[in-house]
């Protein structure tokens, strides 16, 4: 009669952690649209800010000022998502990015394939389909939410 009693709870928070796993919303595709592009025009002024500092000059003026922004938007994404959980775009925009497994940070090597996954080609697809998640998100295992639903999140996962 115990392991019956047992095992009824048990079913009991499985639908209660199934029904609030699927309240949580994750960051809709508009919201992580405005942030990037606000990352990209942070990278642009970062670029901007260390070409001099970096003796970069000559390099941005024989055409490589392009490449210069893609490299600084990568490193600045890679590190802010590791560091912060979420870059200045994701923090205008109320996300965060959490590992979808625990719902905790990501670890440093999961931000950096994150981050490289994002050079795949056509990743800017994905977010096309029914349920619009980056390819570098499920590369990495990881979820963009809003951060207000984060910690719920983890505490679920916890369960």
């Amino acid at each position: 009669m115990t392991t019956k009693h047992t095992h009824e709870s048990v079913s009991v928070v499985d639908q209660e952690t199934a029904n609030d796993l699927l309240t949580l919303q994750p960051a809709s595709w508009r919201a992580r649209l405005l942030g990037r592009i606000i990352d990209y025009l942070v990278s642009f002024f970062l670029a901007i800010f260390l070409t001099p500092l970096l003796g970069l000059n000559d390099f941005v003026r024989h055409g490589g000022g392009s490449m210069l922004v893609h490299l600084i938007c990568l490193i600045y994404v890679w590190l802010s998502e590791y560091f912060f959980q979420r870059t200045i775009g994701k923090k205008l925009m109320g996300t965060v990015v959490v590992d979808a497994r625990t719902g905790g940070r990501i670890s440093f090597l999961r931000a950096l394939g994150r981050t490289l996954a994002r050079l795949i080609p056509f990743d800017a697809l994905s977010f096309l389909s029914e349920y619009p998640r980056g390819w570098h998100d499920s590369l990495s295992r990881t979820i963009v939410l809003r951060a207000e639903d984060a910690e719920r999140y983890r505490k679920l996962k916890q369960q």
